[in-house]
């Protein structure tokens, strides 16, 4: 998978604007009262680098609001891998990589996570959260999301359910590979597990 910036070459510094955050606070705010955002059961979640592996949604605001909620909470502005169709324009991609995004760039990733940064994405397929996790040794926090709703189904809200820190053990005969598997699906049990509310 290839960027689709020189803002995201492989060696590029990080563009990531503290500035463009304080910027973008109004907004995180009325976006937080409109979608009367809740977080669920993150009393485990580490304060530390980890992968937070979201449902995927077709919008990334969920993305935002989670960021947002953690920064609130007292940890630093996490780095949010957007799929590369919202990194096709050099001009978009310069305003996203200031709040702090990254392409879907497994290299990319464990560079942020290296550098000591929390990054939030949507799950996607392949097994490659678990590897880099497992490669970098920090957790994968599993998070799910739904829609909050009233009488006659109306929505009234969004929740996120953050799920328990997973981190790759090694059984007594067990390979990298196998580690990285079971992680994997762990993963995608605890997101859809969390999702369904669970």
């Amino acid at each position: 998978m290839h960027d689709q910036s020189s803002l995201f070459a492989p060696d590029a510094p990080d563009p990531f604007d503290p500035a463009a955050i304080q910027t973008l606070r109004p907004v995180l705010s009325v976006l937080k009262i409109s979608s009367r955002h809740q977080v669920e059961d993150e009393a485990d979640a580490p304060t530390g680098p980890a992968i937070w592996a979201c449902r995927p949604s077709p919008v990334p605001l969920d993305l935002l609001l989670l960021a947002s909620h953690l920064q609130r909470g007292g940890r630093p502005w996490p780095r949010l891998v957007l799929d590369e169709r919202w990194l096709k324009h050099e001009a978009v991609s310069a305003r996203l990589g200031a709040l702090g995004v990254i392409p879907p760039s497994h290299y990319q990733l464990r560079r942020r996570v290296m550098a000591g940064c929390s990054v939030i994405t949507h799950l996607v397929d392949g097994g490659g959260l678990a590897q880099v996790a497992f490669k970098c040794d920090v957790p994968v926090i599993p998070v799910g999301w739904s829609v909050r709703r009233g009488p006659g189904g109306v929505p009234v809200g969004v929740t996120h359910r953050i799920g328990a820190p997973i981190r790759g053990r090694f059984g007594p005969k067990d390979t990298a590979d196998q580690v990285v598997d079971r992680m994997d699906v762990m993963i995608r049990e605890a997101v859809e597990a969390l999702s369904a509310g669970s």
